[in-house]
């Protein structure tokens, strides 16, 4: 028998417990400075409102990943809970979710599509000079996306990377370029080039600002990338865009 809880009452090390959660984010996948570790986390949060990490290691990614899906709601039971490290933690971030084979994962139908009630600080396009090329900043934004340019292969550290530009335009109608390589573009960046028809809105969070011919932007280990988000901000944005459009 377990307990249903809420994010805020589940605390490290406790057993027998289930939430009912909505996946906020899906990192890709990535490896471990120094070590043979391959790692996926996630950002999950409740009807409260409250937030947790989850991460995936190794073996499990390719087992439990494909159950977590953006934007669904889902049951969790007894994922293993631990602190996570002073050094990793952010401000509304302490705690995280191991999941594992033995973690019991069950998505909740929900019709309601309701508005994911998470807010975000978005940097403007023209404040974004402002951080070009610091190398300890990124940054959030919030676009549509309205262009794909050719895609291009370029050689880095001796093997082949993908990278694909998109036009990213916001509701001053200033325009700036994302770049999105290997992983975001075969995934993120696919569900953009099939959609590009009905101008998906994206948010990127932690993305790098950079000095491309002038202000550019681009992914790095723990950016996001997420389409169509069901946020406020995203759906006025939208309907912005289709207003002048008409």
């Amino acid at each position: 028998m377990t307990n249903l809880l809420p994010i805020q009452d589940i605390v490290p090390f406790m057993k027998n417990w289930s939430c009912l959660i909505t996946v906020q984010e899906k990192q890709q996948i990535t490896d471990s400075k120094g070590m043979p570790t391959k790692k996926q986390k996630f950002i999950f949060y409740d009807a409260e409102g409250s937030k947790v990490e989850a991460i995936i290691f190794n073996a499990d990614i390719p087992k439990m990943s494909p159950l977590l899906r953006v934007y669904k709601k889902y049951k969790i039971t007894n994922a293993e809970v631990k602190p996570i490290p002073a050094k990793f933690q952010t401000a509304e971030l302490t705690i995280q979710w191991v999941i594992s084979t033995k973690t019991v994962i069950e998505e909740i139908n929900d019709a309601d599509n309701e508005i994911m009630p998470v807010k975000f600080n978005y940097t403007k396009f023209t404040d974004l000079v402002h951080h070009m090329d610091d190398k300890n900043k990124s940054v959030d934004v919030i676009g549509v996306v309205i262009a794909a340019l050719d895609k291009k292969t370029l050689n880095r550290n001796s093997r082949e990377s993908s990278v694909q530009k998109f036009v990213l335009l916001d509701e001053e109608s200033h325009t700036v370029l994302l770049s999105l390589r290997d992983d975001f573009l075969a995934n993120e960046g696919q569900q953009l080039l099939s959609n590009l028809h009905s101008y998906p809105v994206i948010i990127a969070r932690r993305i790098k600002v950079n000095n491309y011919n002038g202000v550019a932007l681009g992914t790095w280990f723990d950016s996001v990338i997420l389409v169509d988000p069901p946020i406020q901000e995203a759906r006025e944005l939208k309907n912005w865009r289709s207003e002048i459009l008409k």
